[in-house]
């Protein structure tokens, strides 16, 4: 017997999201599991139809999908690898595996809209045979503020893939001599306005922070600049490509990364796959997944954290090469082979399971 397993990839509509990166990397890496048992099917936005591959099952996300599932094709498991998902499966009886990746709204949003998708996402978990979460901090923030009982729980850390040997031009916009680099969509949330006041008083380096600026918070950012005449120095280029992250990566100084709110934090894995030191906020999961390897700001008063950035760095370069090492050892830990291994045998025991079936798993 073969199982059709549909997964939701409905956030690749915007690729270079932390979701949308998260989506394709999945669908990339999980058809290199070649499985007797198991039929991969992505839901894809209908200009992503073949996205992967041609010869793979695709449906298109549509209002049909979304407010008439029951006329809609019927799978045997369902994954919605997002937690804002709009589209369930048709058939009641499919098992529903949901994937969470942060409850960033409970902080995001004022008091009644974070209750009103806190009871959305209850119902998404009501309706889940098993739940899985990006990182023990997604998962103990979820068991604090969700309704959890009953369900099969796992964490699966995210899988890091990024080409550190490809050959890449420098992007025009870098400002000439060493900068430190920042990556991530300019939002609130992410605090990337701590590192103006912080880059004044370090006037050897410059800065860039690269990332959709779209946002007024953005904006805002950017009139600080101009404020503190710091244009020159301090460089916002919006959204990136991967040559241009590639080259950043290699060529920085050090990775910047202040974020308060974070479910994951795949920069910080990637900034380390080229052995660069990371200096972190620590808050949310950020030292789940910096570890030992990074370096942390519990405070976001400029004086401290230039005074923690300079003895830090001093200490890196004592050991440089040393340390380089080691903080690729940790990022290597975070590699889609096994996180995807784990999610087909999450998928495989979720079967088994609802079917009384007897498919192997995988080690």
């Amino acid at each position: 017997m073969t199982f059709d397993v549909l997964m939701d990839m409905g956030k690749l509509k915007n690729p270079f999201s932390g979701l949308g990166q998260f989506s394709y990397y999945y669908g990339k890496h999980i058809l290199n599991l070649r499985s007797p048992y198991l039929n991969w099917n992505f839901l894809v936005p209908s200009s992503l139809r073949g996205v992967f591959n041609k010869d793979i099952s695709y449906e298109v996300t549509s209002l049909k999908r979304r407010f008439f599932p029951s006329l809609c094709r019927k799978y045997q498991l369902w994954h919605a690898l997002h937690q804002d998902s709009s589209y369930l499966p048709g058939d009641k009886d499919c098992p529903y595996v949901l994937t969470i990746h942060d409850l960033n709204f409970l902080k995001e949003k004022d008091y009644r809209k974070a209750g009103k998708r806190l009871i959305k996402l209850q119902e998404k978990v009501k309706r889940a045979s098993a739940i899985t979460f990006i990182s023990n901090y997604t998962a103990s923030i979820s068991k604090k503020n969700l309704n959890l009982a009953g369900k099969d729980l796992y964490v699966i850390h995210d899988g890091v893939e990024i080409d550190t040997e490809k050959k890449v031009q420098r992007p025009s916009y870098i400002p000439e001599g060493t900068y430190l680099f920042a990556l991530g969509m300019v939002l609130k949330k992410k605090n990337f306005h701590v590192l103006i006041d912080f880059i004044r008083q370090l006037p050897e380096y410059n800065l860039i922070i690269a990332g959709d600026n779209s946002d007024a918070y953005a904006k805002k950012i950017m009139n600080e600049v101009r404020q503190y005449n710091l244009q020159g120095r301090v460089v916002l280029p919006g959204i990136i490509s991967e040559d241009d992250k590639i080259y950043l990566y290699r060529h920085c100084e050090s990775f910047l990364f202040p974020s308060i709110l974070e479910g994951f934090g795949l920069p910080v894995i990637e900034a380390m796959r080229f052995g660069k030191p990371v200096f972190l906020s620590s808050e949310a999961s950020l030292p789940e997944i910096g570890a030992n390897m990074a370096y942390y700001w519990d405070s976001f008063d400029p004086g401290k954290m230039v005074d923690l950035y300079r003895s830090k760095l001093e200490y890196f370069k004592s050991d440089k090469e040393n340390l380089e090492r080691k903080l690729i050892e940790h990022s290597k830990r975070y590699n889609w082979d096994t996180s995807i291994r784990e999610y087909y045998n999450m998928y495989v025991s979720v079967i088994n399971k609802h079917y009384r079936y007897d498919i192997e798993f995988i080690h």
